[in-house]
C-alpha cells in the first residue's frame, strides 16, 4: 500500500505557531502580547487538526482542541484581571486582585495543559518523535508552577521544544503508524513460508509441492 505523505504546509504551520507563542515575551502583564500568543495557538491547532487526520487519530485533535479552548479562556481571564488590576483604590486591592488572577489563570492553564499532554503524547506514538512527550511534561508541569514566574518560564520552553518536535517532523518517514510492519512480523512471515501447510515438512523457498505429502505449497 503506498504510503501517504505529509505535507510540509503541516509541519510549517505547526512549527510556526509554537515559535510564535516562544518568541512573545514569558513575562505576564501585557494584554497585547496574550493576543498574538491566542493566534499562534489557533495555528498549531489548526496543524494538529491536519495531523490527526493524517495519523487517524481523532484523539490529537479533540484533546488538542479542548486544551485551546481553556487556555484562551485563561488568557482572556487574565488579560480581564490584569486590566482590572491598576484601577483598584488601594495597593492591597491591587494585590489581592493579582492573586486571585493569577490563581484562575493557573487552574485554567493546568486543566489546558492535561488535555494538550493527552494530545502530544498520542502524536509522539505516531510520528515516533520523543519531543513531543517531552513539550508535553514540560508544559504541564510549567502549567502547574504558572501562578508563579518560574512555571511562566517552563511553559515558554515547552513551546520551544514543540517547535522543534514540528521541525523534525520532516527527517521521520511519512507513513502512518497503522500501515507498517514491525520486522518481527515480517520475520514470522518468512518462517511460515518455508514449512508445507499441509504436512509441515520442512521446504526449501522454491519448492512448489512437497516432497513428503505431494500437496501444492
Amino acid at each position: 500500500m503506498k504510503a501517504k505523505r505529509l505535507g510540509d504546509t503541516t509541519k510549517i504551520l505547526g512549527c510556526t505557531g509554537a515559535f510564535i507563542v516562544f518568541f512573545e515575551s514569558p513575562l505576564p502583564g501585557i494584554p497585547n502580547f496574550n493576543i498574538i500568543k491566542i493566534a499562534g495557538i489557533l495555528v498549531v491547532l489548526f496543524s494538529l487538526y491536519n495531523l490527526a487526520n493524517f495519523y487517524q487519530s481523532k484523539n490529537i485533535f479533540n484533546n488538542a482542541r479542548i486544551g485551546a479552548l481553556i487556555t484562551i479562556i485563561g488568557f482572556i481571564s487574565v488579560m480581564i484581571g490584569g486590566g482590572i488590576a491598576p484601577r483598584m483604590p488601594s495597593y492591597e486591592m491591587w494585590t489581592y486582585t493579582m492573586i486571585c488572577t493569577n490563581f484562575v489563570g493557573g487552574v485554567f492553564f493546568t486543566v489546558a495543559a492535561f488535555f494538550v499532554r493527552r494530545s502530544l503524547n498520542e502524536l509522539a506514538v505516531h510520528s515516533d518523535i520523543s519531543l513531543f512527550k517531552t513539550a508535553a511534561i514540560v508544559l504541564f508541569i510549567g502549567a502547574i508552577l504558572s501562578t508563579i514566574l518560574i512555571g511562566v518560564l517552563i511553559m515558554w520552553i515547552a513551546f520551544l521544544i514543540l517547535a522543534i518536535a514540528f521541525f523534525k517532523m520532516s527527517e521521520k518517514p511519512s507513513t502512518p503508524l497503522s500501515n507498517t510492519h514491525s520486522p518481527l512480523t515480517v520475520l514470522v512471515s518468512n518462517v511460515k513460508a518455508n514449512f508445507c501447510p499441509n504436512c509441515g515438512t520442512s521446504l526449501q523457498s522454491d519448492v512448489i509441492f512437497c516432497p513428503n505429502c505431494g500437496k501444492q505449497t
